[in-house]
């Protein structure tokens, strides 16, 4: 119960910071490309479940990457991590 908990706010802050507002496709993306479902899938994989290419998902994942290296995310994450 406790790790589910954990696991679904890690979720949520990850979606808030990346900026998804309810973008399912994004979401499932950020959560699965970058491995914080706990395991990685392919471009492909994550394609043929969205209904999108994998250049599509490939778009969506270096925005979301783009999101994250930016320095005032960092602190962000930073603060977030230290708390």
């Amino acid at each position: 119960m406790y790790e589910s908990t954990v696991r679904y706010e890690k979720d949520f802050v990850m979606r808030e910071l990346l900026g998804c507002n309810g973008n399912v496709t994004c979401i499932l993306i950020t959560l699965d490309r970058l491995g914080l479902h706990g395991c990685d899938f392919t471009l492909s994989e994550i394609g043929e479940v969205l209904h999108v290419t994998r250049e599509r998902v490939r778009q969506i994942e270096a925005s979301a990457i783009k999101k994250l290296k930016h320095p005032k995310m960092g602190r962000v994450i930073k603060a977030y991590m230290e708390s």
